[in-house]
């Protein structure tokens, strides 16, 4: 688990990262983790907000929560930019439910 954190923090700061699959992986894992143990969605994406050591993913997921509390979907918060937290890609298996 710290490689992943390592290669984010390896990669420097950009003005759009979105994570790569198997980084993308990971997040959803974790997100799923959460929302199947009865956390709402909100609440679990702010709780990994808190829990993120690397400023770029911790300020993009406040915008995604963000995004979600102005009534975005889901797909929407966490793939748009300046800051996707998730490729398009899995922005459509998102959509797709």
């Amino acid at each position: 688990m710290s490689q992943f954190w390592d290669a984010l923090r390896q990669a420097g700061p950009q003005s759009e990262r979105p994570m790569d699959g198997r980084n993308a992986a990971f997040f959803m894992r974790r997100l799923q983790l959460l929302f199947t143990s009865s956390v709402p969605i909100l609440a679990a994406l702010e709780t990994l907000e808190r829990q993120e050591e690397d400023p770029y993913w911790s300020e993009a997921l406040g915008l995604a929560v963000a995004r979600l509390e102005r009534g975005q979907p889901l797909s929407v918060a966490l793939s748009s930019a300046p800051s996707p937290v998730i490729t398009a890609q899995s922005a459509q298996i998102l959509k797709l439910g």
